[in-house]
This record gives structure tokens, sequence and C-alpha cells, in this order.
């Protein structure tokens, strides 16, 4: 692979030779076989990773092939966003969307009721070469050694650029799956829900289990598969009605044959909603999150200047501001409830 930085110092040379390859491939529907090839960095998701399931797969990626992503990437997110084809409900690897966006529209929603996409031929083609006769190897960080090459048949790699927005697209058809419930997608994150008065919650649990059968037989039809062990269940009502709840008496959501227990709050995003939408326990943790890097820095403020104690304070502990706004949101509740239900982590 040519690095980046040696790529930075030639460019002015390479840059239409560059531009004839990118040309052709776009004009002729084929992606350069010779950038196909990823190299593997497994990255630890946990603390103490000992299974293969804990690690997220980093693809390693030719720079010349990114920068040619990068290219179809802008055109084809112009093409989706001028005519207005994304899933207003997808909140992920999309400008002016993000984590907070996704929980106010799903806040909102409970306070208030608690070739489709006309692609041309030769672009159709360009993803399917894009997609198909890619490789990879696996390198072992550790022991400093690589794999053998082996085929990819399905997903995408992560750490490519096109990948997103490809993975968006895969899940656009989402939108006709479900009957009864509304739904937010955040990236993989899937979360659905219902709303409806105390005396239909039995019928609500119905709804939901409904719904969530759809989504298994679209999951199972687009080769994902639905994480049953980090599928969470929560009932949103007033602090009131859900001191009254006797959820041992109701029926479980399940996902097939996987009951799920309800509980009192559930994190999403990042941010710990309860059930009756008090942020006790998110500004409780968010404090927690504080004093402990507070309390390191104490431990080491001999150590560093004060223009660069300023410079710490501003990167480490400011960005936790952003749970102001959520803490000074304010709550109304009817008597209303809402169904919550997420699904999580659905992979190729």
């Amino acid at each position: 692979m040519i690095s980046t930085r040696y790529l930075k110092m030639i460019i002015d040379s390479v840059l239409p030779i560059l531009e004839h390859i990118f040309n052709y491939s776009l004009s002729n529907g084929v992606f350069p076989a010779g950038w196909k090839s990823a190299l593997i960095c497994p990255v630890p998701k946990v603390k103490n990773p000992t299974l293969a399931q804990h690690y997220r797969p980093i693809s390693i990626l030719p720079v010349l092939s990114k920068a040619l992503e990068r290219v179809v990437c802008e055109q084809i997110r112009d093409y989706l966003e001028d005519s207005a084809l994304l899933d207003p409900c997808q909140f992920a690897y999309r400008s002016n969307h993000s984590t907070q966006t996704c929980l106010i529209k799903m806040l909102d929603d409970i306070r208030q009721k608690l070739k489709a996409l006309n692609f041309s031929d030769s672009v159709l083609h360009w993803i399917f070469s894009y997609l198909t006769g890619k490789t990879q190897r696996v390198r072992d960080g550790v022991a400093g050694m690589i794999s053998s090459s082996t085929p990819v048949s399905t997903g995408v790699p992560q750490g490519s650029v096109l990948g997103p927005l490809f993975f968006t697209l895969y899940l656009s058809d989402f939108s006709h799956v479900l009957t009864h419930c509304k739904y937010n997608f955040y990236a993989d994150d899937l979360q659905i829900y219902y709303h409806c008065k105390p005396r239909e919650l039995a019928r609500a649990v119905q709804c939901v289990n409904e719904d969530i059968e759809s989504v298994i037989c679209w999951a199972t039809t687009n080769k994902l598969v639905l994480n049953a062990d980090k599928t969470q269940a929560i009932i949103f009502g007033t602090a009131r009605y859900i001191s009254t709840l006797e959820l041992r008496s109701l029926s479980n959501i399940r996902v097939g044959a996987t009951p799920i227990q309800y509980t009192t709050s559930v994190k999403y995003l990042g941010v710990i909603v309860a059930n009756n939408l008090s942020w006790e326990k998110q500004m409780a943790s968010t404090t927690g999150r504080i004093r402990s890097v507070l309390y390191r820095l104490k431990l080491c403020r001999h150590l560093f200047p004060a223009n660069l104690r300023l410079r710490l304070i501003t990167s480490l502990i400011l960005p936790y501001g952003c749970s102001k706004l959520m803490q000074d949101v304010t709550i109304s509740l009817d008597v209303n409830c809402t169904i919550c239900y997420g699904i999580s982590n659905p992979s190729f």
C-alpha cells in the first residue's frame, strides 16, 4: 500500500493519473480489483476481550481506494438528500443528525403521544463491482503475524468511506416493516416504541410483539442477526402510574423464543433514560464521571502548567456540559404510557 505521507509528497505528479483512473472506474462501472483487499486490525470493544465478538474488525484499506470512495460517497449522498430518499428515522452517518437529535425525537414522541432509489445502471454496476470480489486478512498485533487471505461475501468493511452510507441504504426498506410501532435507527441500533392508554397496555404488548415478529422476518430475509441479549424493554409513564404498575401480571416482550424483562431505566446513545423520564440517574452518572476526571487531574496538577490544565479541563470536562441540555428539558406527562423496545447490533 502507498502511505498517505508519501502520496502527499507526489500528489501534484500523480493527480492527472488518479483523475484518469477515477473517471475510468466510474464511467465503466468497475471498481479496481487491486483495491478490494483489506487488512483487518481487531480492536477490543471491552476491557478484557475473550471472544471473537468482543473485537471490532477495523479494515485497513488502500489510501487511493478511500479517495475514490469519498468521491462516490459525496455524489451518492448529494443525490439521496436532493431527492429526499434517505430514511428520516436514520440518524447516523448524516450531517446535522446526531445522538442528540435522535434522543430528542424519541423523547418528544414519548411526551406527545408517549432499484427503488432510481440509481442509473452505471452506478449500480459500479456498486456491484465495489462490493464483490473483496478479500481480507487479519493482523495479530501481539504475535506480529498476518493470516492468509479470505474472501468476503457479505457486509461492508468497517473503516471504509462508503460502508456507512451503503449500510444506511441496506436498511432503507425498513420503514415498511412495522405495522403498529414508531421507530428510530442510530446506525445499527434499532428502537421501536408504541403509545397507549394504561387500560390498553396488554394490547400494546401484543402489538409490539407482532412488530417484533415482522422485524425478525425482515432481518432473516436480509441476512441480519438480532441480538436478544442486548435487547431491553421499558414502559414509560408518570411516576404515579409507574408505581402502581404490576409488571408480573403483564405479558413479556419477546424476541423469538427469548422473553425480555422490563427494566426501570435504559442507557440509549449514552444517556440513561428512566421509566418516569427522571434525569436523576443520568445526572448522577455524569457528575460521577466528572468527579473521577477532576480527581485524577488534581493528583497530577503539579505536573502541568496553568495553560495546559485549562486545556485539559476544556477537553475532558466541558464535553459533559451537553447533559445540561437534557437536564433543562421540561418534562410534562399525562396519564398515558409508552412501551419502548430496542433491538441492538444487527450484523451481516
